[in-house]
């Protein structure tokens, strides 16, 4: 047998949602979970990249582009997880040194 890696992106089907926000609003805040994480990317733009890739999701509302000069940035993803259930991710990202701050 093999060793695996099985990630969070395995479970996840992209999918476009063209109104983020109001999806977002829809799914109300019982349903909301929230975190604070340090994570040692030296650009914004790699860390959107790098959360893409992990949560298998697709960026929306063009939030996956970062105006140039820019020390923070909020971003949106939209995913199907396993049985159909929609999952929704808002991603606040600050330059902190050499470390982004999500």
């Amino acid at each position: 047998l093999e060793d695996i890696e099985i990630t969070v992106s395995d479970h996840v089907q992209k999918i476009l949602k063209p109104n983020w926000s109001a999806s977002w609003e829809e799914i109300g805040a019982e349903n909301e979970l929230e975190d604070t994480y340090t994570l040692s990317i030296p650009t914004l733009e790699e860390c959107v990249k790098k959360i893409i890739n992990c949560m298998g999701m697709q960026a929306c509302e063009r939030s996956d582009k970062i105006p140039e000069g820019k020390a923070s940035h909020a971003f949106y993803l939209a995913g199907v997880h396993r049985g159909g259930h929609d999952v929704l991710v808002r991603a606040k990202m600050a330059l902190g040194g050499t470390t982004v701050y999500p």
